[in-house]
């Protein structure tokens, strides 16, 4: 079953012309309201494996509400930096993709989520009860409307046309 984790992102910039945003999807080590902490290097086998840069025809998927119906585009970088897992993506020229930059600049879109299974040698329950998450299957990222991770800050949106990746 997949699950899903949610972050609460804030959104300050956002660029038309390059269509590029940078976001958190997750953040490492902290408690979130599905009693959870998740690790740093919990998504490194699926980014490796299936991440933007990787030869898999099903790569991990940029999405609206954790519907796989609703592309809203595709990443261009999935890294785990020492705080978050730190996506940039380019959003699509689609209605999806196009209503998702309209909310992203009408500051309707400001929490992302997380869909992914756990792989189960790879969590652990703690003695206070706290699952805590060494290892996911990632198989996408969403804009949602509520978040279960309160604590993922704030990242940039593409500026101009750079094609380079946003620092």
């Amino acid at each position: 079953m997949i699950q899903f984790k949610s972050s609460n992102i804030e959104i300050k910039d956002i660029d038309s012309v390059s269509r590029r945003v940078k976001i958190g999807l997750s953040a490492f080590g902290n408690l979130d309201s599905d009693n959870d902490v998740i690790t740093m290097g919990a998504f490194a086998k699926s980014i490796q494996e299936r991440g933007p840069m990787s030869q898999a025809n099903r790569k991990i998927q940029f999405l609206r509400y954790h519907d796989f119906e609703h592309q809203i585009g595709r990443f261009e970088s999935l890294e785990e930096t020492h705080d978050h897992l730190t996506a940039v993506a380019t959003l699509g020229r689609s209605t999806k993709g196009t209503d998702a930059l309209l909310d992203y600049e009408d500051g309707v879109i400001l929490e992302h989520s997380i869909g992914f299974n756990v792989v189960q040698d790879k969590t652990f329950i703690r003695e206070d009860g706290v699952r805590e998450l060494r290892e996911l299957f990632l198989w996408e990222g969403s804009a949602v409307t509520f978040g279960a991770n309160s604590q993922t800050p704030v990242f940039n949106v593409g500026k101009g046309n750079r094609t380079e990746y946003l620092d």
